[in-house]
């Protein structure tokens, strides 16, 4: 905790470096896209849904596409876009959100995920500022039609960042919800955040009900009976067999945020370095530095 109040006292010139460091995935607020973008901008995430604290950053930062990290969604022809940043008290931790909309979702969302899937580290220059970094998949639950989720841990003057992120898909709308912050990052708080975000663009679904054609028959009363019959006894019924008993699978450790189990070749956290566990394969794994750290199978 102090560590973080050490940062947080930096003068607001630093605060400038870290918020263009970010920009590498933030397209910025202020977009000139083609016809569209304030409907699509209008579904957006709004403070409103937000918990206390968070506020609209409207800081004016060129973007940047240069490297295989920055921007994804803006890498393929997009129709339409829009984005929105928020932070806590004009620092970290930063919430990104980007929308775009495309002639078909589906391959602009397999095109997306494949320059994510192939980047491993990269290095990026925004103005004055150079971010560098290591990019890799991230364990998380499923969102819209289809997402992947992605977590980077960069460098900016010296200081260690995380940031990550959930590319999914609702028809031709692909979404980029990211969450940035110092390690380690609350990944259940980017969950709820992007079930808000693709909820928003989620098709409404529509029940019909068929009318109930009238009755052409009337019915006519039965006779009353001449005798009474006793009431039926109570059925007995046997009690329920007890569940079978089965011995407890061997499960995942450590988990993620979200309870998923890790995999071979995933990033692991800063707490995680040097720790032995198990994938959900049942594999034992290792978080070991090998091209930035990562679960190893040993």
């Amino acid at each position: 905790m102090a560590r973080r109040k050490s940062l947080r006292s930096r003068p607001s010139h630093f605060w400038t470096v870290i918020a263009t460091a970010f920009a590498v995935l933030a397209l910025g607020v202020g977009i000139a896209g083609a016809a569209g973008t304030s409907s699509l901008k209008s579904k957006l995430l709004t403070v409103s849904q937000l918990p206390s604290g968070w506020a609209v950053n409207n800081s004016a930062i060129p973007p940047t596409t240069s490297s295989c990290y920055s921007n994804p969604l803006w890498k393929v022809p997009v129709l339409t876009r829009a984005s929105v940043d928020f932070d806590q008290g004009g620092s970290l931790p930063a919430l990104i959100e980007q929308a775009g909309t495309y002639r078909s979702g589906k391959a602009a969302f397999e095109a997306i995920t494949k320059r994510l899937n192939n980047c491993r580290r990269f290095k990026e220059s925004s103005g004055s500022v150079t971010v560098k970094g290591s990019i890799g998949p991230l364990s998380f639950a499923k969102h819209g039609q289809e997402s992947r989720a992605y977590l980077a841990q960069l460098t900016v003057k010296g200081e260690h960042f995380s940031q990550a992120f959930v590319v999914t898909r609702e028809g031709n709308v692909v979404l980029a919800v990211a969450l940035s912050d110092f390690p380690p990052l609350d990944l259940t708080s980017l969950a709820h955040f992007t079930t808000l975000a693709t909820a928003r663009f989620a098709p409404a679904a529509v029940a019909t009900v068929a009318p109930t054609a009238p009755s052409t028959t009337t019915a006519r009363l039965a006779p009353p009976p001449t005798t009474t019959a006793p009431p039926a006894p109570p059925p007995t019924t046997a009690p329920p067999a007890p569940p079978p008993t089965t011995s407890p699978p061997a499960s995942c450790h450590p988990t993620t945020a979200s309870g998923n189990c890790y995999e071979p070749g995933e990033l692991c956290s800063n707490a995680d370095h040097g720790v032995t566990g198990l994938a959900g394969n049942g594999e034992t794994i290792t978080c070991e530095d090998n091209n930035g750290w990562r679960w190893e199978p040993t």
